[in-house]
């Protein structure tokens, strides 16, 4: 086939569009960070689908059906894949303007213009997805028009360096790796691909709805389905909760504002912009914590339509309980109370064992559990009300995700650090109601300081200090109070700004890269700073990261 006229590109649109429809499940089934805003397979397939009657009984050149295709998709596009897959098609419009027919180099060089126009558009552009597979699809295809190849040729090399790009993803994308997957819309793009090929190659259009007797693609070599590792993801990479998106109606007026403007307020304010901007509307979508800052500065603009305001931690844990086992241990309430604890070391194990502490969580600074790790600690403990200590603040939203996925009654508590964690353990009293201790372990919490001493990995300037790579911090929350060469000389400054008259008792957990003797050294100077009113323990924690935790009561 040499061209290929208006009609024909229609129907393979279509007949792409329906592949992606029949492999919607599939597509959604590799839906994973870090855009976890809906269902890659659904926001595609409504994207493609959503309002294609106009373009079923479309008649024209290649120039005009790929016109209104692309403008009905822009107008239907949802999620960030979606918006892709418009702009993919905005820019193949483009290249198509007032052609007739196209022939194999045409057409090469308008799958090109798609991927220019969505690399264009998506600000901070993210190797390793459909952006990716698109890319080099596109790259080979001109190949192979350069080479004389025709219709069939550029589509199977299109189809063949897309497949093969996919395969490859998780190489790309570290978070795609860790889950074990390839990435969600480059899937949902090479089946596309496979639905126009279906039909301009084979000469068989694809319905919506026929059964798929081809495997999953799965990572190089496995030969495999896909299947989401949930022990890799963490909602903690969700930096921005809001996923928002909405069209702007330009204002035809005197003083049409810059909607450059726009675009860069909203890059400031959230991350994975992909920014439209055709003749009559402005498509967003966009990740933000602030979402009425968002539709107030479009409203700027023009008026606003097809306003869509979705919570990503909400939707991770919805995703991560439809992903859950049904076969789920859950131990029954032997006893009123039981305790989980996240710990990052042997040592504050043994203390957190001490303290009855029923099930461990491992994890801490860089190391932070998955939701699955925490569900499955709280359904192993035989109690009717369960406590749980995060011990930092980058696990407490894991931790509450977690207890909305079980019927126990689960309290998690603020602890932010180890010593907030072993102090409002020591404030619990079996005697007491679920809220009485709750509020009794809170202000356990808030009377203890925390410390923590740990190398800086790069040079910055905290509190006014100019640090360097390599130099000792001494760490109370965000404050810096110590600035040292060495871990020891660090912790011994912290003692000297956190203990005062009141002190009672102070606890050192020593790290993993502390050797025996150093904390032996630590322990003397210590006790000389701190004289006898005060009861010292040096504990070995066996933490990374942190060369030494102190607790001051």
């Amino acid at each position: 086939m040499n061209t290929i006229n208006g009609t024909l590109l229609r129907d393979a649109i279509l007949s792409g569009a329906c592949n992606v429809e029949r492999h919607k499940a599939e597509i959604n089934d590799l839906n994973v960070f870090p855009v976890p805003d809906g269902d890659t397979g659904t926001n595609m397939a409504m994207t493609l689908l959503g309002g294609a009657a106009p373009l079923r009984s479309a008649q024209g050149t290649c120039g005009e059906v790929a016109e209104l295709a692309a403008s009905i998709f822009l107008k239907n596009a949802r999620g960030n894949s979606g918006v892709i897959t418009s702009l993919l098609f905005r820019g193949f419009a483009k290249e198509l303007a007032g052609v007739d027919e196209a022939d194999a180099a045409k057409l090469a060089a308008a799958f090109d213009a798609g991927v220019k126009s969505a690399y264009k558009a998506v600000m901070k552009p993210t190797e390793g997805t459909i952006l990716t597979v698109s890319r080099m699809a596109a790259e080979q295809a001109l190949e192979a028009a350069q080479r004389g190849a025709d219709i069939e040729g550029v589509l199977t090399a299109l189809l063949e360096a897309a497949r093969e790009t996919l395969v490859k993803t998780p190489d790309m994308l570290p978070v795609l790796k860790k889950a074990g997957v390839v990435d969600s819309g480059g899937q949902g793009y090479v089946r596309l691909l496979e639905g126009m090929a279906s039909l301009l190659i084979d000469g068989v259009p694809v319905e919506a709805g026929e059964s798929s007797e081809q495997a999953n693609p799965a990572p190089a070599g496995t030969g495999e389905a896909p299947r989401i590792d949930l022990a890799a993801l963490n909602p903690e990479d969700i930096k921005f909760a809001y996923c928002t998106e909405f069209f702007i109606n330009k204002t035809h007026s005197k003083r049409l504002r810059n909607p450059e403007a726009l675009r860069a307020y909203l890059d400031k304010l959230g991350d994975s912009l992909v920014f439209v901007d055709d003749t009559n509307v402005i498509k967003v979508h966009v990740h933000s914590n602030a979402p009425g800052r968002v539709l107030q500065e479009a409203l700027k603009y023009g008026y606003l339509s097809g306003v869509k305001i979705e919570n990503m931690i909400e939707q991770y844990g919805d995703f991560v309980a439809q992903m859950t086992p049904e076969t789920r241990t859950i131990a029954a309430p032997e006893k009123p109370y039981g305790f989980v604890a996240v710990s990052p070391g042997d040592g504050i194990t043994a203390v957190f064992r001490d303290f009855l502490v029923d099930q461990i969580v491992s994890g801490g600074q860089t190391m932070n559990p998955a939701i699955e790790h925490v569900l499955a600690a709280i359904d192993a403990t035989p109690a009717q009300t369960v406590f749980v200590l995060p011990n930092n603040s980058n696990i407490i939203l894991t931790a509450q995700m977690a207890a909305k996925m079980t019927d126990k009654q689960v309290i998690v508590l603020p602890c932010r650090t180890i010593p907030e964690g072993m102090a409002a353990l020591t404030r619990f009293d079996e005697t007491l109601s679920p809220e009485q201790n709750e509020q009794a372990m809170t202000e356990g919490i808030a009377a203890v300081k925390s410390g923590q001493v740990t190398y800086a990995v790069r040079d910055s300037e905290i509190d006014g200090h100019k640090v360097k790579k390599g130099e000792m911090m001494g760490l109370c929350g965000k404050k810096l109070l110590a600035l040292e060469k060495t871990p020891e000389k660090a912790a011994l400054k912290m003692l000297t700004a956190m203990v005062d008259e009141e002190t009672q008792f102070v606890n050192i957990f020593t790290g993993a890269d502390v050797t025996p003797a150093a904390a032996s050294r630590l322990e003397e100077q210590a006790r000389r700073k701190l004289g006898t009113h005060v009861e010292l323990a040096v504990i070995p924690g066996g933490q990374p990261v942190y060369s030494y935790i102190l607790s001051v009561e």
